[in-house]
């Protein structure tokens, strides 16, 4: 038996956590501490190490090893006797920057050497005379034996021999295992319900976003570990502690409840949520444990915190129940974190958080010790964490916030951004605790500016800012002879000249006047793709009116959905006379039809010149419907100066203008806006394609080759179709590809650099409510829009627009965070006809006033104490954003990504589309109890639609049916039998 065994005692859970890790990476270093401070005034270094050694053999746990092997569970061995291994160094000779120097070497030298967890002790000391009586000390060990409690009552015990006295908690006769013993005295069961309680609910870990690029060059130190751990820190200014500390008095809380409160608030603008879950350290030692504050040992525990971030609330009310939460757990915090994992409702597999917050709460090492022979200063701990990202809070000398991270996960530069936040959303809290939780921004200073101020620097000024159909007027005055519209849709190609085009829309809008169409209304037009459909559009913006596009392949009671939200009983509608039938009114409607097929001699009649008729910018020019969430569909409203702005900003955005558009778009969506005026008011030719022509490849190959196509609009899915079918020797005039309408895949861009790669790809991003577009870019430019997620950029805002991602209290996020996109700018829509409670809701009032931007300096400080709050700037004061319910990022350069929804909208075939509109129409159905609709990504099988079409009704299916053939094309063109 050996001699030098004083006794045998397993370990916490938390030691066999550790040791765990330290047994799996023998290399890492993850657990080594080092506590470093200067001495001055030590005359006796023998008496200083004799001080030492009495502390070793005062403390069980500084005499421990751990043995594991060929046993069933690891114990913890106490020796009844060691020697703490003191090293002595003189570098009293060399200057201060060379001290410095080999101080920063041999720390890591000695974090290299580890320590064998089978020998004790498990620490060492080392000791380095700099000159004058002032030495530099070293206190290293392995963390299974100490936390910051007990390493402190070490020091002070260890200061208080070599002055003489006897320590102020001097050692008990309760040891570390009287700790052990009243471990397995607690109820688990108790413990195991509380948390199970707690957890109850919470389904996806709480993480910051992997950046996806970590800083190129940016590693230091050994490569010892295959996983490069890194430590950054910012010191606050005193007189922001002072302010926090004064906050904390005035409401009860403490500087934990703070910084509790400052990183939920983090988290939940990283991870878009209001529920946010994190690990957090606790000081673990039992008040019922006799004389638990004198023994030496590990006592902390890591446990989750959950805090629910309540915008509405005031950050006073809400960091009180954040600190209720807190020691609510305090009778539980010694659980195992294993046990609270296997409480928790998500999957055990994966790790219930990636960050951990650990507010240390020691006094000043250098106030501890006024009194001593010797005085100790410029402490300095070094510790790191198996943990992607801790957040270590040390308020020992000042206030010190250090972020430990894994270099493969968050990149420096994230980590950085990170202390940042932290600091802005304390400046924040320091000035008050009586705003609300919303009113927090946590995207830091430098951020701000880049997010808010540098990558929405949009502003242009258009010189001919003018309703659409005066600058297509003014072309027919200037160019009458050149070919307009060119429409193949027919048996027999029809080819306008802009002349006759105007002519045309002249005697039209004439004649609707003659039959006395009121100022300022709404007309719907169903017309086919068609140059029918185009005059009667630019007809009705001649009169003053606004127009709607109606779909003649949509079911006849959806287009009677639209008219009855007109909210009128006599409404205008221009038409052709086969589809009049689609045409069915709403109850006690009058619909007053013009066909212009049927009335084309009483049209032609009318007066060639432009109707004289003063139409202001901020009036309506069309309605564009949408489907709707609450089963109704929604009109779109798109004033003149919308629609001017956003054709104009093509000719600012795109290096030409089309020289021939194809216009493959159906014209009651907005994709058909874009190619349609963007043509017509830069005085160039306009192509109609036969309805359905996408349904024959051979046919659309042979259109772009016989007019020289150069541009056009589709949707992704179709273009990667097109690429897949078509010759490319048909598709050699074109000079630009947009895609737009559904998510672009890599798959897409790739196919396009290989068939055609001299012509350029965009990629166009933009809801019906920002008059088509928002944001695009050249796909052609750059292969690094494509992030490492396969997602393809949608660019940056386009003139006159803003785009910001925000979270849910509408405060802006970081880079490579993904949030709600919201739009202003000129191009938004002036809301939903008629519906005051979802424009409302989907329009609002913003500013950014309680975002602090300033300029900082080379180390990151403000020039002020705290940063400065915008003041003049257009952000302060209150605009008016569109929000869209997509999520997206911001890459590290300013191009956005698109990620999804935050509801349930999708999108098919460039149609946005909401379940809730076609779970509306079924549940209306006498044999439909309930309902559900879902988005099938793969194209349903024929077996699975006919099932489907069952409970429709007979124009209802046949529509559906006619839709769903496009999906089956063969690799001739054509569509099955």
């Amino acid at each position: 038996m050996n001699k030098n065994i004083q006794a045998i005692y397993p370990l916490t859970p938390m030691q066999e956590g550790m040791l765990y890790h330290t047994i799996e990476m023998p290399n890492a270093d993850i657990y080594f501490q080092q506590f470093a401070c200067v001495i001055e005034g030590l005359h006796d270094h023998k008496k200083w190490r004799n001080s030492w050694q009495r502390v070793t053999e005062n403390h069980a746990i500084m005499r421990t090893l751990f043995t594991w092997e060929n046993r069933p569970q690891p114990l913890q061995v106490v020796r009844d006797h060691v020697t703490i291994p003191w090293t002595e160094l003189d570098w009293s000779a060399d200057s201060p920057v060379q001290q410095a120097e080999k101080w920063a070497s041999f720390t890591q030298r000695d974090r290299d050497l580890n320590f064998d967890m089978a020998s004790a002790p498990l620490a060492r000391i080392t000791m380095v005379n700099l000159g004058e009586n002032k030495h530099q000390f070293l206190f290293s060990f392995h963390h299974i034996l100490l936390d910051g409690w007990s390493q402190r009552l070490l020091l002070d015990e260890a200061v208080a021999y070599y002055n003489g006295n006897e320590p102020t908690l001097a050692p008990s006769q309760t040891t570390y295992s009287d700790f052990i013993d009243w471990l397995k005295h607690q109820d688990k069961s108790k413990a195991n319900a509380f948390w199970t309680e707690y957890l109850a609910g919470f389904e996806e870990p709480t993480n910051i976003v992997n950046d996806s690029a970590v800083d190129a060059g940016n590693t230091v130190g050994n490569n010892k570990n295959q996983d490069n751990r890194h430590r950054q820190a910012i010191h606050i200014a005193p007189e922001l502690v002072d302010k926090l500390k004064e906050q904390t008095k005035q409401h009860r809380l403490t500087l934990n409840t703070l910084f509790l409160g400052a990183w939920s608030l983090i988290l939940s603008a990283h991870n878009n949520t209001q529920d946010v879950l994190f690990g957090t350290t606790v000081a673990g030692r039992p008040t019922d444990l006799p004389h638990g504050d004198k023994i030496a040992g590990l006592f902390i525990n890591t446990l989750p915190f959950r805090a629910q971030v309540n915008g509405e609330e005031t950050l006073a009310n809400w960091l009180t129940s954040l600190q209720s939460s807190q020691a609510a757990c305090r009778q539980f915090e010694q659980t195992a974190l294993t046990d609270i994992q296997r409480c928790a409702s998500q999957n055990t597999s994966s790790a219930l958080f990636e960050s951990i917050l650990v507010v240390e709460n020691l006094t000043s090492v250098k106030a501890e010790n006024t009194q001593s022979e010797i005085t100790l200063s410029k402490p300095s701990y070094t510790e790191f964490s198996h943990y992607p990202l801790a957040i270590l809070v040390d308020p020992s000398d000042g206030l010190e916030i250090i972020a430990l991270h894994q270099e493969s996960k968050l990149s420096r530069t994230r980590i950085s951004e990170v202390l940042q936040q932290i600091e802005t959303v304390l400046n924040q809290m320091s000035e008050s605790l009586d705003q609300a939780v919303s009113s927090i921004a946590t995207l830091p200073a430098a951020a701000a500016k880049q997010h808010l101020l540098d990558w929405n620097n949009t502003q242009r000024s258009f010189s001919d800012v003018r309703p659409v159909h005066q600058l297509i007027e003014q072309f027919a005055a200037q160019t009458p002879g050149k070919i307009a519209l060119i429409d193949t849709s027919a048996e027999q190609t029809i080819e306008l000249t802009y002349e006759e085009l105007n002519n045309k829309a002249n005697q039209l809008a004439a004649h609707l006047l003659s039959k006395s169409l009121p100022s300022s209304a709404i007309v719907p037009v169903l017309i086919e793709r068609s140059a029918n459909a185009l005059i009667a559009f630019l007809a009705v913006l001649k009169t003053g009116c606004a127009y709607i596009p109606l779909d003649s392949k949509q079911p006849a009671s959806r287009n009677t959905d639209i008219l009855s939200t007109l909210d009128t009983d006599n409404i205008w509608v221009i038409s052709q006379k086969n589809l009049a039938n689609k045409l069915v009114a709403p109850a006690d409607v009058f619909i007053n039809l013009t066909l212009v097929d049927e009335e084309q001699q009483a049209i032609a009649i009318h007066d060639t010149h432009n109707i004289n008729i003063e139409v202001p910018l901020s009036q309506l020019a069309y309605v564009i419907y949408t489907s709707g969430s609450t089963g109704l569909p929604k009109g779109v409203m798109i004033a003149h100066e919308a629609l001017a702005n956003s054709t104009l900003a093509r000719n600012e955005f795109y290096p030409s203008p089309p020289s021939t558009f194809l216009l493959m778009s159906v014209l009651s969506t907005d994709s058909a806006i874009a190619g349609l005026y963007w043509t017509l008011c830069t005085g160039n030719t306009l192509v109609l394609p036969k309805i359905r022509i996408e349904q024959d490849m051979l046919a659309l190959g042979k259109v772009i080759k016989e007019y020289s196509v150069s541009h056009t609009l589709l949707i992704p899915s179709l273009y990667e179709l097109i690429l897949e079918n078509v010759e490319v020797k048909q598709l050699s005039s074109l000079e630009a590809v947009i895609v737009a309408g559904e998510s672009c895949t890599q798959s897409v861009v790739q196919k396009h650099q290989a068939n055609l790669p001299d012509a350029r790809l965009y990629n166009e991003y933009g809801p019906s409510e920002c008059c088509v577009w928002a944001s695009a870019v050249c796909l052609s430019d750059s292969n690094d829009l494509v992030n490492v997620q396969q997602r393809v950029s949608i660019g940056s805002p386009i003139a006159n627009t803003q785009n910001y991602v925000l979270d849910k209290h509408t405060n802006a996020v970081l880079p490579e965070v993904v949030g709600e996109l919201y739009i202003g700018g000129d191009n938004l829509a002036k809301g939903y006809l008629h519906d005051s409670v979802k424009t409302a809701s989907s329009f609002i009032e913003k500013s950014f006033s309680n975002q602090p931007i300033a300029e900082r300096d080379s180390h990151g400080n403000s020039h002020n104490n705290s940063p400065t709050i915008l003041s003049d700037t257009h952000l302060a004061k209150s605009m008016r954003l569109y929000k869209t319910g997509d999520l997206v990022k911001y890459t590290a350069n300013g191009d956005l990504i698109y990620v999804g929804r935050a509801d349930n909208q999708v999108k098919v075939r460039g149609f946005r589309i909401e379940p809730e509109e076609i779970e509306y129409s079924l549940a209306s159905l006498p044999m439909v109890k309930e309902v559900l609709v879902y988005a099938q990504t793969p194209p349903v099988s024929d077996d699975d639609l006919l099932t489907a079409l069952v409970a429709l009704p007979h124009e209802d299916a046949n529509a559906l049916l006619s839709e769903t053939s496009s999906q089956n094309l063969n690799k001739n063109g054509k569509t099955p039998i």
